[in-house]
């Protein structure tokens, strides 16, 4: 085979079809080497899985001595019967100042009227001093008129 292709003519063959045997080539080289990486990946996995399954069995705990440091099973940081004293707390603070929101809710209600009245006898009465001042100036301004028509 290797005679035939020493013999064959380069020239004859068409370009095309080079670029398509080259492509191809290239292709299946790329393939095998994905395919090896691929192998060689597995089998790196599989070895390294029968070392941890082998160390682990081989490996028992050990007890350092003399301990350093006395250890102790910490307690849980979650006590439900401290929370729930802590959310009834909670709540009867929040009744209570629930209570005195209403209170001065009622205190409100019954002051804002009366507080409404006065406002509007004070309104009333600095619209009536502006009234009579202007009134003042009016007649002010009158008397200066007539003492200027006076004079002409």
């Amino acid at each position: 085979m290797i005679l035939i292709f020493a013999q064959a003519n380069v020239d004859s063959l068409p370009a095309n079809w080079l670029k398509n045997m080259v492509v191809f080539t290239i292709a299946i080289i790329a393939a095998t080497s994905f395919a090896c990486s691929a192998f060689v990946t597995i089998l790196q996995y599989i070895l390294e899985k029968r070392r941890d399954a082998k160390s682990s069995t081989e490996a028992q705990p050990r007890e350092i001595l003399p301990q350093p440091l006395g250890v102790e099973k910490m307690s849980k940081r979650y006590n439900h019967d401290a929370h729930e004293l802590r959310f009834k707390s909670v709540e009867e603070t929040v009744e209570r100042h629930g209570a005195e929101i209403g209170k001065l809710w009622d205190t409100l209600r019954i002051d804002l009227p009366s507080m409404e009245r006065r406002l509007d006898k004070a309104n009333e009465e600095r619209v009536g001093n502006v009234h009579e001042r202007v009134n003042e100036i009016l007649g002010e301004v009158k008397e200066l008129r007539g003492e200027i028509r006076n004079r002409e």
